[in-house]
């Protein structure tokens, strides 16, 4: 039986609409790879059945087209789709979630909304007031021109995995569309004790899976 954290239904379901069609050169086009969760349509319900059912054939087409690669192997070539496997720190701010997923010289960011939660709760961290602005910061500057905020990045992602560094998390892999690729804050990484971690990708999940405790 899978355990998922949260499945994107709308992506889910469009790609499964478009099957047989080769969705993948047309797909960029359909949807604002740019578009975090937070701005993408859905409710507090779980995932319906068939979604459920489409799942396992839009990963197996996904797998099938080529190279997915792990976001820890993500170079100068931004891919559209990737893989992600690891512990799973999770933070829910309000109607924003958050993931990182931190593997050798990279951390993962998963940006999203808890209208695509679906399944139990999973113990999640909770911002200290003090940072509390960090995630309106974040969901302010996805929408201006210049993008997504370095900064503001690396400031989330840290506090993230600080906190996380007095939990255990449970692993969770999964797929996500790429949105970019940002360098670390080196002075705030070797802080933290992380000075291995020398880039950040953030993406938006297709979906969440827990496979170990």
């Amino acid at each position: 039986m899978n355990f998922y954290w949260y499945i994107s239904s709308q992506e889910v379901d469009m790609l499964h609409q478009n099957l047989a069609k080769n969705w993948w050169d047309s797909f960029p086009l359909k949807l604002n790879l740019k578009t975090p969760w937070f701005d993408l349509e859905g409710n507090n319900t779980d995932a319906s059945a068939q979604t459920l059912k489409n799942l396992p054939k839009v990963i197996r087409k996904i797998e099938k087209k080529g190279d997915l690669k792990a976001f820890e192997e993500i170079g100068q070539e931004a891919p559209l789709f990737f893989g992600f496997q690891g512990a799973g720190v999770k933070l829910i701010e309000d109607d924003t979630v958050l993931v990182a997923v931190a593997r050798q010289h990279q951390v993962l960011l998963l940006t999203g909304a808890t209208a695509h939660l679906v399944g139990g709760k999973v113990e999640s961290l909770k911002l200290q007031s003090s940072s509390n602005t960090l995630v309106k910061s974040l969901k302010i500057a996805w929408n201006e021109p210049g993008g997504i905020a370095n900064g503001t990045v690396n400031q989330i992602v840290v506090e993230l995995l600080r906190q996380a560094s007095d939990h255990v998390f449970p692993v969770v892999k999964g797929i996500a569309t790429f949105t970019s690729k940002l360098k670390t804050d080196e002075s705030a990484f070797k802080k933290l004790k992380r000075p291995e971690i020398e880039s950040i990708i953030v993406g938006s999940p297709l979906y969440i899976e827990q496979v170990a405790i």
